[in-house]
């Protein structure tokens, strides 16, 4: 509205954009328990292990590995994981 002369005084700061082209959505191949290896807003490597599924006795049943180069978008917070759930997804 200051920028339109509706209000008094400066007008904000300009906030940086990023402009995502692909939401890459990566699932269990397994179920089990999810331990996520990143955070929301990580920045991440095609090829890097984000995360393992694990059984009950700790075994790893899946090395989740990031499908594309990107930052950490949403990240499933929920321990048991079924065959097919979303663990996470990466912006790039």
């Amino acid at each position: 509205m200051r920028h339109l002369g509706m209000l008094e005084g400066p007008l904000p700061e300009p906030i940086s954009t990023t402009h995502l082209d692909r939401f890459v959505w990566l699932r269990s191949d397994q179920e089990g328990f999810w331990y996520p290896g990143v955070q929301v807003g990580d920045d991440v490597q095609e090829g890097q292990t984000v995360g393992r599924v694990m059984d009950c006795e700790g075994r790893a049943l899946q090395s989740a590995v990031a499908p594309t180069t990107g930052g950490v978008l949403f990240l499933v917070t929920s321990l048991a994981i079924n065959k097919g759930d979303p663990l996470l997804a990466i912006g790039a």
